[in-house]
């Protein structure tokens, strides 16, 4: 069994117009975003033991994030805070 509805012609009109809309056109950038890396990771790439990094942490010296019990940084962040802390 088929359903039939009625709108007015007014309203089919704009609705047509709203399906027509070209779509809204999306800003790209050429920005990588790189996947965090754990205290490890970071340690190897600084070249900086463990226990710098967690002081650094605990001072807010360097940004990270915590996912439940994980602590992982950006390592873009990290170097941008550092290199601000040298200037300051």
């Amino acid at each position: 069994m088929q359903k039939m509805i009625l709108i007015d012609a007014t309203e089919y009109d704009d609705l047509i117009k709203q399906g027509n809309k070209p779509p809204i056109a999306l800003e790209t950038t050429n920005q990588v975003i790189e996947q965090p890396i754990n205290q490890q990771a970071l340690c190897q790439f600084l070249g900086i033991t463990e226990p710098t990094i967690i002081r650094y942490r605990k001072r807010g010296k360097i940004p990270y994030l915590q996912i439940g019990s994980r602590i992982l940084y950006q390592k873009d962040k990290v170097i941008a805070a550092l290199e601000n802390k040298k200037r300051g």
